[in-house]
Parts: structure tokens; sequence; C-alpha cells
């Protein structure tokens, strides 16, 4: 079992090739680098890292491509420090992934949120106080308070929210998930932009 101060789940990792760098991703790698100077992906004092970034990417029969675990603290990633998740399975909180490094501890929301909507091509995980006060005060979709980050739970919970809205982008906040918010869209700049928006007007 992993166990990142969040989240256990079980993963089983095949040794593969790193993802290609194609275009998308490399614009994805930037949108992350771009969200660490903002301090919206990072690392905690307790060394406990934070956020992550997705494209769908069905080449090789993979589901999406994913920033590895352990990388929150880094300013730039290189494409070894992205994996391909293969399969999952929420309920049993499993998955299965292929490269050089570990899939992300929140595979499982970015999982569900593709399966959801066809059209999603990017998900992006954030923490923030002041993102994540102001979506629940202005009545943002959000998830349960009762389900709880790591679980099933706030994975089924957050596929039938995606659902609900019924777009290929949207943000929902987590409020089960301290400072979580997670975004997505059918591109990376559109889902970056997503966050951008409300990241300023929290601020205001």
């Amino acid at each position: 079992m992993i166990d990142e101060g969040y989240i256990k789940f079980s993963i089983e990792r095949i040794d593969g090739d790193d993802p290609e760098f194609h275009d998308e991703l490399v614009k994805l790698n930037g949108i992350r680098t771009k969200l660490f100077h903002m301090g919206l992906i990072g690392i905690l004092d307790n060394g406990i890292g934070f956020g992550n970034v997705s494209i769908r990417d069905e080449s090789r029969g993979g589901l999406f491509v994913i920033s590895g675990s352990g990388t929150g603290g880094q300013e730039v990633l290189e494409n070894s420090e992205y994996c391909t998740v293969l399969s999952t399975n929420v309920a049993e909180n499993s998955l299965v992934c292929t490269g050089n490094v570990n899939a992300s501890s929140e595979s499982m929301s970015h999982a569900v949120v593709y399966e959801a909507n066809d059209n999603v091509m990017c998900v992006i995980h954030v923490h923030n106080l002041s993102m994540f006060d102001y979506m629940l005060e202005n009545s943002y979709p959000q998830t349960p308070v009762t389900a709880a980050y790591g679980t099933p739970e706030i994975a089924f919970s957050l596929k039938e929210k995606v659902m609900e809205v019924g777009s290929d982008h949207g943000i929902v906040v987590m409020a089960g998930h301290q400072d979580g918010v997670i975004a997505y869209g059918p591109g990376v700049e559109d889902t970056f932009n997503l966050i951008d928006k409300i990241y300023s007007l929290s601020k205001c």
C-alpha cells in the first residue's frame, strides 16, 4: 500500500518507457511549472508534496499521463517524472501504471473525471486555502464534506459532480480534502485558465 499522508491505494507499476513529450505534454509541463511558481503545486513543511497534472493519452493503451509521486517539490519535471496510467479500479482503490515513476497518489480523482466526460483532455489538481474558501463561500460545485480524501467515496462523488455539471470543462472544490481544488477542460490552457480565474478572484 502507498501512504502519502492523505491517501492509501494499491499500485502496480510495470517498468516501461517514459511518456513521450509531445506538444500537449510539453505545454502541460510548462503550465505545471507556472502553477509551482504560484504556490499551487509544491511541498509542505513535512515533506509531503501536493498538486498534480495529467493529460488524456490513449497511445500505447494508456488512459492518461500524470505527474509522478513525490514530484510536488520540483520546479520543472522531466518526462521520466511522468507515467502512464493503464487501468484503475476506484472501488478497490487500485491502479496499474507504466513508466519509471509511480503514479501520483491522486490519480483516482483524475481517472473519474476522464471517465465522466469523454471530451475532457486535461485535469489539474491544486491546493490553495484562499481558492478553497472562496469556492465554498460562493457555492461552486463541491464534493461532500463527509467524503474523505483518498477514499472511493470522494472519487465517486467527484465523478457524479462532473456528470451533473455536464460540460467538458469545470472546477470543483473538494470540501472533504482541505484546500483541494480540481479543474478539468478540453485543453491544457483552458484548464489552467479556470484555475487562474478563481485564484485571481480569491485574492481580491
